[in-house]
């Protein structure tokens, strides 16, 4: 993702769509599944204050506020 605009609507969208249907689910088995990890990955927001120089997608601490 090119800016953290484009990354909320992706990350409201990961919640709407695979969060909230399955959060339940997940806290009876205490378990996040393969999937919602790899959503997350595809968002690039398990590594989202990674620097870019080190393959990160540069990120800012107050540019994520609003997607945190």
């Amino acid at each position: 993702m090119s800016d953290t605009s484009e990354l909320l609507i992706a990350t409201e969208a990961f919640v709407r769509d695979l969060v909230l249907p399955g959060v339940a689910a997940w806290d009876r088995e205490d378990a996040l599944p393969e999937k919602a990890t790899a959503a997350l990955d595809a968002l690039n927001l398990t590594g989202a204050l990674v620097a870019r120089e080190h393959g990160g997608p540069g990120y800012t601490v107050a540019g994520l506020v609003p997607v945190w």
